[in-house]
C-alpha cells in the first residue's frame, strides 16, 4: 500500500496556450491521482506557498507562468513543454533562462497549431512565420531544419508523447510516496 508523506497533498498547476501542456498536465494528474488546475484557477483555490508541480509552455526559452507561480506557490518540480526536439544544449538553456539549475526539470515535446493561438500570440506568430518564409525563400539552399520549421509553422505538428510523464511520475513517487 502506498502512503503519502505527511502534508504532501500537492496539486499540478499549469499554463497552456494551445492545449499541449494541458494534455500533459491532465495525463500526469490521472497517473498520480492528484488534481490539475490552470494557474488562474489555482490562484483562487490553492493555499499560498503550497508545494506544486508546475507545467508551462515554452516561449522563446522561457516557461510561461512560472514566475507568477513562484510568487504564490512552491514549485517543487517544473515541466516545460516545447516545440524543439529534446537536445541537451536546449535543455540547459531553458534551465538557465528559468533559474532551474538545481530544480527537478522535465522537458516534454509539445506541438504547434496556429489555429488555436489567440490574441497577441497569434499576431506574433503570424509575423514570425511570414518573416521566416521571406528569409528562407531568399536563400539559395535553405537548411533542412529551416524548411522543417517553416512546414511546422504553416501546417502544424504534434510531437507529444503522453508516456513521457512517466519520468515525472517516477520522480514524484520516489520523493513523496512511501
Amino acid at each position: 500500500m502506498l502512503k503519502y508523506i505527511q502534508g504532501e497533498f500537492m496539486k499540478i498547476v499549469y499554463t497552456s496556450n494551445t492545449g499541449f501542456t494541458e494534455s500533459y498536465a491532465k495525463r500526469l494528474a490521472s497517473k498520480l491521482g492528484i488534481e490539475a488546475l490552470t494557474l488562474k484557477d489555482a490562484l483562487s483555490c490553492v493555499e499560498k506557498n503550497s508545494n506544486i508541480i508546475y507545467l508551462g509552455w515554452i516561449n522563446t526559452g522561457y516557461i510561461e507562468g512560472l514566475n507568477k507561480a513562484r510568487k504564490h506557490f512552491n514549485p517543487v518540480c517544473v515541466c516545460g513543454v516545447g516545440l524543439a526536439p529534446h537536445q541537451e544544449n536546449h535543455i540547459l538553456a531553458i534551465r538557465e533562462n528559468n533559474d532551474l539549475k538545481l530544480s527537478p526539470f522535465f522537458y516534454l515535446e509539445g506541438g504547434f497549431d496556429f489555429s488555436l493561438l489567440k490574441g497577441l500570440n497569434k499576431l506574433k506568430m503570424k509575423i514570425a512565420r511570414s518573416l521566416l518564409k521571406k528569409s528562407i525563400t531568399k536563400k539559395e539552399n535553405p537548411s533542412d531544419n529551416e524548411k522543417a520549421l517553416l512546414e511546422i509553422l504553416y501546417n502544424g505538428a504534434n510531437f507529444m508523447d503522453l508516456e513521457k510523464v512517466d519520468g515525472v511520475a517516477n520522480w514524484y513517487y520516489s520523493r513523496y510516496i512511501i
